[in-house]
């Protein structure tokens, strides 16, 4: 039996998590849409383990995409269903909550899906529930290896530049390093609960304070503008009380040390 099987492993979170639990010398076996277990969007034939840990979902999905969200529902069932008697774990995501409070968000609170794809996460999740699973609803993951198209590498590529131009200054979000994820998940194997928990590190950090964070580390002052200054404000934020509580975690890395290591690898 495996310690872990991992469905979507070669996503960027995925690839991160298995090579961390490898090297903490856990068992794993990889589940993907090109491995021998997986045939016309089912999962089938999967080895026993005692946990798993779900990431095999369209991450760039638009409002009209209502055939791939159909397609996530249907191979997360299969993966339920060839999983039986095995501790599943799923990665949700923290945007079902809306940007729209001034405190971090609780579990137990009403969601405000933005689009299709929030509200097929919502949807997900309960089918997880009713399985008696582990939902996590992730704050922004970041680390080595993070792809492009996200607020760091945004600020990355001008930074040869005197002037930083960005969307939106003012937005406060929630940042945890891929390595707490990773003992996150230690964790989890030792203090196992079932149920929906938030995953981040329940601070706020502006887009701001991103930059003065990266301009600290680069040794590189430069004028920030914003393209579309906010009408309202934009907060998203994790109160994770109850899963410090729960599984005996708490992250570890603070924004500051996770940019400098991330500065670092790119």
């Amino acid at each position: 039996m495996f310690d872990f099987l991992i469905f979507g492993s070669n996503g960027y979170i995925g690839r991160n998590i298995k090579k961390n639990l490898k090297e903490s010398g856990f068992s794993l076996y990889e589940a993907n849409r090109k491995s021998k277990n997986f045939s016309d969007n089912h999962y089938l034939n999967l080895p026993r383990a005692k946990f798993c840990l779900y990431l095999a979902e369209n991450s760039f999905l638009n409002n009209n995409d209502q055939h791939l969200i159909d397609q996530n529902f249907e191979r997360l069932n299969s993966a339920l269903k060839s999983t039986e008697n095995t501790k599943f774990i799923y990665f949700s995501s923290a945007s079902v909550y809306g940007d729209g409070s001034k405190i971090p968000h609780k579990t137990n609170e009403s969601l405000l899906p933005i689009n299709l794809y929030t509200s097929s996460k919502i949807i997900c999740e309960q089918l997880v529930i009713q399985n008696k699973g582990l939902v996590l609803r992730c704050s922004n993951i970041y680390g080595a290896e993070l792809k492009e198209g996200n607020l760091f590498h945004d600020v990355i590529k001008q930074i040869k530049n005197d002037t930083i131009h960005l969307r939106n200054t003012t937005a406060v979000r929630d940042y945890l390093h891929i390595d707490d994820v990773s003992n996150f998940l230690k964790s989890v194997y030792c203090n196992w609960n079932e149920g929906i928990y938030n995953l981040g590190s329940g601070e706020g950090v502006s887009v701001s304070e991103i930059v003065q964070i990266i301009s600290n580390s680069m040794k590189k002052n430069f004028d920030v503008i914003s393209k579309n200054p906010a009408t309202k404000e934009s907060f998203l934020v994790l109160d994770i009380k109850d899963t410090v509580k729960s599984f005996n975690w708490e992250p570890k890395i603070s924004i500051n040390s996770g940019l400098s290591r991330f500065l670092k690898v790119i």
